[in-house]
């Protein structure tokens, strides 16, 4: 939830970014895919059979990877706020 988390520091710190739609929607994609990836993981301590569950986390994580670009969070909220 690094992206996520990064965001909630941004916001605590310097409020709430004026965002345009895609840039809000793109945001609230990060989180969402993020969420689910964690929960997955967490399901995974529970249960005897992983392998769907492992293949759902690198489906979801792939997702995220091709929304951020896998670059660190501040550059990557950086680009987002600038435009």
């Amino acid at each position: 939830m690094r992206y996520t988390k990064y965001l909630a520091h941004i916001v605590k710190v310097n409020g709430l970014p004026n965002f345009t739609l895609e840039q809000y929607q793109k945001a609230m994609n990060i989180m969402v895919l993020e969420c689910r990836i964690e929960g997955v993981i967490k399901s995974k301590k529970e249960i005897n059979d992983t392998y769907k569950l492992d293949m759902l986390v690198y489906r979801e994580s792939k997702k995220l990877a091709e929304l951020t670009g896998n670059i660190p969070e501040k550059d990557f909220w950086y680009t987002l706020f600038k435009g």
